[in-house]
């Protein structure tokens, strides 16, 4: 938004500025022809008047932006959070973390869908951000005995070099609303220093946030290809 306020306003000077000097020539002219028009006022752009005067209303429009683009920025963020923080370690040395979203039973097969392909797409060991193995999308039971969705998948954070590796357990599970679900993830450590795996896992943790908010601007049609295709996973 700040972006397009730049640009909106870098239009408006120019085409402001030129069109006021194209006004007040007009206006002279027809004063010079004989005609009475706001007679007894002068024009005078000067260059220092025009350049504050450009100044001045792109600072306004900036300014003007500010306020709905950090509302709009909020609204994107799930929680008004632009960043996930991690939670302490679990006694057992894992994290879980919920995520702050929530999905009703369609949305929730094709993110699993949607996120299991996410790790397919990292399997290489060349990849930049992890590589991920034995990946599996399947139901299962929750505590409470409903069905619920789960993505587990073994993986490696880069840099490769700080040999960090981890389990990943991420679960769809039906809340006390009906058709309602929502995400947990477990990591549990593997291998490396517990201070280079929490550090790794933030930026894990942000491209799981990217995924969960490309689905919610994928278009329809796509969001049932992937309904579709987690069901015959899980069905299988």
């Amino acid at each position: 938004m700040l972006s397009e306020a730049t640009v909106f306003s870098i239009l408006g000077i120019l085409f402001g500025t030129f069109g006021g000097l194209l006004f007040a020539n007009v206006i002279l002219g027809l004063n010079d022809a004989g005609f009475a028009i706001l007679s007894g006022l002068s024009f005078n752009f000067t260059s220092m008047i025009s350049m504050i005067l450009a100044m001045g209303t792109g600072l306004v429009v900036l300014m003007a932006t500010l306020i709905p683009a950090k509302q709009a920025a909020a609204l994107a963020a799930p929680s008004g959070m632009s960043q996930w923080e991690l939670p302490p370690t679990e006694s057992d040395g894992s994290i879980r973390f919920k995520l702050p979203f929530t999905l009703t039973r369609g949305n929730a097969v094709g993110m699993a869908s949607f996120f299991e392909k996410f790790l397919l797409n990292h399997t290489d060991t060349t990849s930049e951000d992890f590589n991920a193995r034995d990946i599996k999308l399947a139901e299962f039971q929750t505590t409470s005995g409903s069905p619920g969705l789960q993505i587990t998948a073994d993986m490696w954070l880069t840099p490769y070099d700080l040999d960090v590796s981890q389990k990943l357990d991420m679960r769809f599970e039906p809340t006390e609303t009906e058709g309602v679900y929502a995400v947990e993830i477990i990591l549990i450590r593997h291998s490396g220093t517990e201070e280079n795996w929490l550090r790794t896992n933030y930026n894990f943790l942000n491209l799981v946030r990217q995924q969960f908010l490309l689905w919610r601007n994928l278009a329809q049609d796509a969001r049932n290809q992937f309904i579709e295709q987690g069901i015959a996973a899980v069905s299988r």
